[in-house]
Formats: structure tokens, C-alpha cells, sequence
């Protein structure tokens, strides 16, 4: 998990040097989380996407509580 990770601040520091908000962010991890709602196994996509949140610097959420 840990290359996925690193790939993915690799991305965040190229979304934030394009201008996106972490408003902006926080969406689009929003929306990753509900496209993959029921096609991954819900603990494995919550702990999923603690981490790409934390890496994110925003806080974890869950969207199906």
C-alpha cells in the first residue's frame, strides 16, 4: 500500500500546484468512495480511504454511516 500512497501525495502536490482546494479534494475522494461503494469489500474501502484522507491532510469520513 505504501507505493500507492506515495503515488497518490505525488498527485495531491500536483492537484494543490494546479490551484485545487482541499474542498476540492475532499470531493473528489467523496466520489471515488461512492463509485467503489459495494464493488470493494467495506472494510477494505474504509481503511482505503482513512488513508488516502490522512495523506490528504483531511479528516477520515465515512460516507455510508
Amino acid at each position: 500500500m505504501q507505493p500507492m500512497l506515495c503515488e497518490f501525495n505525488k498527485a495531491l502536490n500536483e492537484m494543490r500546484d494546479r490551484g485545487q482546494t482541499d474542498t476540492e479534494i475532499a470531493a473528489m475522494l467523496d466520489q471515488i468512495e461512492l463509485e467503489n461503494r459495494g464493488k470493494v469489500e467495506e472494510w477494505i474501502l474504509d481503511a482505503m480511504m482513512s488513508e488516502l484522507r490522512l495523506v490528504a491532510g483531511l479528516q477520515p469520513t465515512n460516507l455510508h454511516d
